[in-house]
C-alpha cells in the first residue's frame, strides 16, 4: 500500500469511492443532490475535489496496481478532516513471514 497526494487522474476514483457510500447516506438523507451538486452554502462535489487537489489537502491510499483503497481530505485552515472514505471494493493483502525452526 502506498499513500500519496490525490491528483487529477484520481478524480474518477474519488467519485467512485463516494458513490460506494450512497446507499448508507440515503438511509438518513433521501436526496443526495446537494452533496454532489452543492447549494448556496456548499460547493459542488467537483469544485470541492478540485479545491482539495489544488491545495494539496487530499491523500489517497492505493495498492500496487494503483487501485483506490481509501481517500482522506483535510482542511489545514480549520484543522479538521473534511472527507474520509475506505473502499469496500479495494483488496488489501497482508503477508506475514514464515519462520522456520
Amino acid at each position: 500500500m502506498k499513500i500519496r497526494l490525490v491528483n487529477h487522474n484520481d478524480i474518477p476514483k474519488w467519485w467512485a469511492l463516494s458513490r460506494e457510500y450512497d446507499c448508507y447516506v440515503k438511509e438518513i438523507v433521501s436526496d443526495l443532490t446537494e452533496w454532489y451538486d452543492g447549494n448556496d452554502t456548499s460547493p459542488a462535489f467537483d469544485a470541492y475535489i478540485q479545491s482539495k487537489i489544488k491545495k494539496s489537502e487530499a491523500f489517497i491510499a492505493v495498492d500496487a496496481l494503483d487501485n483506490c483503497l481509501g481517500i482522506i481530505a483535510v482542511s489545514v485552515n480549520n484543522n479538521r478532516i473534511t472527507f474520509f472514505g475506505i473502499s469496500h471494493t479495494g483488496l488489501v493483502y497482508i503477508t506475514f513471514p514464515i519462520w522456520r525452526i
